[in-house]
């Protein structure tokens, strides 16, 4: 069974503002060499989007896929030497082991990007497993936000304050 991974480099956004894009750009370069060097030769790795990475598992890891996936993420914590300044990111992951045959690509790219969102909710550095209460809680989530959103425009949520005293 394949299982797929998708890195998330934390605050990156916050780390481009301040340094450039240039020196982002050359952040994100040391991090996939980072990444290939720790990957098995059945193994293979792609930039997704801004600081993001997937990683498709396609040796078996016998169980052990999730210390695997966070062994590949203290690797890159390792400190980065950037402009004569030593830098240390965290990175947080979503990981997708349901791969089996049949199961489409977009499936499993769902999957671990459900788990992502989950991991990056639980702070830096996280790591999350998918489970399919994940798919459920995401869509609980999109269907308040709705509702929520809708109840302002009609004008059916009033605030009301209530003074915090300490006597």
């Amino acid at each position: 069974p394949v299982r797929v991974l998708i890195l998330d480099v934390d605050r990156f956004k916050t780390f481009n503002d301040g340094y450039g894009p240039d020196i982002g750009d050359h952040l994100l370069m040391i991090m996939a060499r980072r990444i290939q060097d720790q990957l098995g030769p059945e193994d293979s790795a792609t930039r997704l989007t801004g600081s993001q990475f997937a990683i498709v598992f396609n040796e078996p890891a016998h169980g052990h896929e999730d210390a695997y996936a966070r062994a590949l993420m203290l690797s890159l914590q390792a400190p980065i030497l950037l402009s004569n300044q030593e830098v240390v990111l965290s990175v947080s992951g979503g990981l997708s082991m349901r791969g089996l045959p049949g199961v489409p690509a977009d499936e499993l790219l769902a999957q671990a990007t459900n788990a992502l969102h989950s991991a990056k909710a639980h702070g830096l550095g996280a790591l999350a497993v998918y489970d399919y209460g994940m798919r459920n809680e995401r869509i609980a989530q999109v269907a308040l936000e709705s509702e929520l959103r809708l109840a302002i425009t009609r004008g059916e949520i009033e605030v009301h304050y209530q003074p915090i005293v300490s006597l």
